[in-house]
């Protein structure tokens, strides 16, 4: 990466924003290396300079032949979305990574740079309203056969992969909205055969818990929007691998679709990244006290978190999460629960809590969702799609921030008093 001191050097910011950068920050207003910490916000460009003052014309043309790799143009690449893409990689022990404007983006990148017209897809069912609907559009309008099958169904994995030799696998795990895992290990081995590319969307748990390359994934992706930021700001989505042609492609790719990511997102999340792990540990550890409280609840038929012993998919959960990082940090913040009423008196239940209502998941407040209503809506999605992706009227998806344990629960509890009244 450039040397981002230089640049200060050659090219220092007007006297009137060293000033307030320096007023700011407390920083001598010689220390370049100091002052290189906190550039990000005047290296906000959509042009970089040129540095070759003797030949400019020569030296752009040497950048668009990628003889110079130096950012020059921000859809290209930009400082601030490189200083992320190395975190985000770092963050996975991968070799490259990329960052998009959206997770959907990552998808849909993925699959342009990857596969071509003819080619299979087989996708797992239980994802993301949105992104069932962006692989259906995928397989209407550029020409893909794009084939459903079962999560945590393995021998319908394996009789897909065998009979549609797909180029590429795509699954969530955890998946969206019920947290459900995909076995990683088993469906690479059951695809190596057929050089399948395997995709997972680890969304739902971030690289601090759960690092899906370390267990069989060739492709790692997320939505940027959700944990990595946190805060409800910005929309992203990033990927990382360790195949370098594929990085290539993905790459040319990202550039002449426009998939890229804004410089000031990309600062953003660069920053927001610094504690990550912090608050997906203490969501984590929110997440399972609060789960415990909730299966004692007579008004929810079914609670459902990777954490609890009971879950079905627990086993598994702590073989893949311990496997991933020698040891296990958590399972994630995101619990799923049914109440014991139908559609209009689950929506008065989630009225009630005061916990406020996102179709966003991940932030360092708590957040409910009602998944029927909002991420797979019957406007958005057919009834087959939503019954295959476990979602049901009296299901409550809850992300858990990092507030105390005791206040979610007391806002529960409000919740649960309208199953009283």
């Amino acid at each position: 990466m450039h040397n981002i001191s230089n640049l200060l050097i050659c090219n220092p910011p007007s006297s009137r924003i060293l000033d307030v950068i320096v007023k700011e920050y407390k920083i001598n207003v010689n220390d370049k290396q100091a002052l290189s910490a906190v550039c990000g916000a005047i290296l906000n460009l959509t042009n970089c300079w040129n540095e070759d003052e003797e030949d400019p014309i020569g030296h752009l043309e040497r950048c668009f032949d990628g003889i110079i790799s130096d950012p020059f143009y921000a859809r290209h690449k930009s400082y601030e979305g490189e200083a992320f893409e190395e975190s985000y990689a770092q963050l996975h022990c991968a070799d490259y990574a990329i960052a998009t404007s959206s997770g959907e983006a990552a998808i849909s990148l993925i699959v342009s740079a990857l596969t071509q017209a003819g080619d299979t897809i087989l996708v797992s069912e239980s994802i993301f309203g949105t992104t069932k609907n962006n692989f259906k559009l995928i397989q209407n309008n550029d020409g893909r056969k794009v084939i459903f099958t079962e999560l945590h169904n393995i021998n319908s994995w394996e009789d897909n992969i065998k009979r549609n030799k797909p180029k590429l696998i795509f699954l969530e795990s955890p998946s969206n909205p019920l947290a459900e895992l995909g076995d990683i290990k088993t469906i690479k081995t059951l695809s190596e055969k057929y050089n399948s590319i395997l995709v997972v969307d680890s969304t739902f748990a971030p690289a601090p818990i759960y690092k899906p390359l370390k267990i069989g994934s060739d492709i790692v992706i997320e939505s940027a929007t959700k944990f990595i930021d946190g805060q409800m700001r910005v929309t992203g989505g990033v990927l990382a691998t360790n195949n370098k042609y594929w990085f290539e492609d993905l790459f040319k790719v990202r550039n002449a679709k426009g998939y890229n990511q804004v410089s000031f997102n990309a600062l953003l999340l660069s920053h927001n990244m610094k504690s990550l792990e912090e608050r997906v540990l203490l969501q984590s550890k929110n997440a399972l006290k609060i789960a415990l409280e909730l299966e004692k609840s007579q008004y929810l038929t079914e609670v459902m978190y990777l954490g609890l012993n009971n879950h079905p998919q627990h086993s598994l959960a702590k073989q893949d999460f311990e496997r991933c990082n020698d040891k296990i940090k958590g399972f994630g913040s995101i619990i799923g629960f049914k109440t014991i009423g139908d559609f209009d008196s689950t929506k008065k239940f989630g009225n009630a809590t005061m916990i406020p209502v996102r179709a966003n998941l991940g932030a360092i407040s708590t957040i409910l969702t009602h998944p029927i209503s909002s991420t797979h809506s019957r406007s958005r999605l057919t009834q087959e799609d939503i019954l295959a992706a476990g979602v049901t009227p009296n299901l409550l998806r809850l992300s858990v921030g990092i507030e105390e344990p005791d206040d979610i629960l007391e806002r529960i509890q409000q919740g649960v008093g309208k199953f009283k009244q």
